[in-house]
């Protein structure tokens, strides 16, 4: 009886081998379907989407550093000599004596005043300022003295001249007039007589 139990566990020992074989080839298929399917073939590539909007734009970035200053460039040619212009015509200024009167009257008990009084006009058409002036003296041998100056475009200038005598006479006064406009001099001369009595 002995070696009957043991040949039936012999049996028993083969079935389970041979039903770990079967569940090993079982999952050795499975593993293999796994991997198959895992590792399809790729299929054709779709096409192209369509490009997306543009996004809003960034913030600008700060200023680089300024570039080096580049080499000087050669000089220019030199222009042509233009045309020589009209020389330039001053016109002297002009005077017109319009007033030349005298005349004396007893301002004291022994003392005569005699005055004298012109008046001139100078004018310059190139509208240059013109300094006027006139002077005078009581004798040919006698210094001039200013009695005015004056400095205006265009001027009407009057003057007058006084002194006094205790022993009347004829008078003379004499009169000169001048007119420059910084390049040009104007002169005239007149004198008025004043008789006494």
């Amino acid at each position: 009886m002995a070696q009957i139990r043991e040949t039936r566990h012999e049996a028993g020992a083969v079935y389970i081998a041979e039903i770990l074989t079967v569940v090993a080839l079982v999952i050795a298929g499975i593993a293999l379907a796994v991997t198959v399917l895992k590792t399809a073939e790729q299929g054709e590539q779709g096409p192209q989407g369509f490009t997306g909007e543009t996004g809003p734009a960034g913030p600008t970035g700060a200023d680089g550093p300024m570039g080096a200053t580049g080499a000087q460039g050669p000089p220019g040619i030199n222009g042509t000599k233009g045309a020589n212009g009209l020389p330039e015509v001053n016109h002297p200024p002009t005077m017109n004596v319009t007033v030349l009167t005298g005349s004396y009257a007893l301002v004291g008990n022994t003392t005569y005043r005699y005055t004298f009084n012109t008046t001139v006009k100078t004018r310059d058409i190139d509208n240059d300022t013109v300094q006027t002036m006139v002077f005078y003296r009581r004798n040919l041998s006698d210094l001039w003295h200013p009695v005015y100056t004056f400095f205006q475009t265009n001027a009407t200038t009057k003057v007058f001249v006084t002194y006094n005598m205790t022993t009347p006479s004829n008078q003379v006064l004499y009169w000169a007039y001048q007119a420059w406009d910084g390049r040009d001099i104007t002169m005239e001369y007149h004198s008025f007589l004043v008789a006494f009595p």
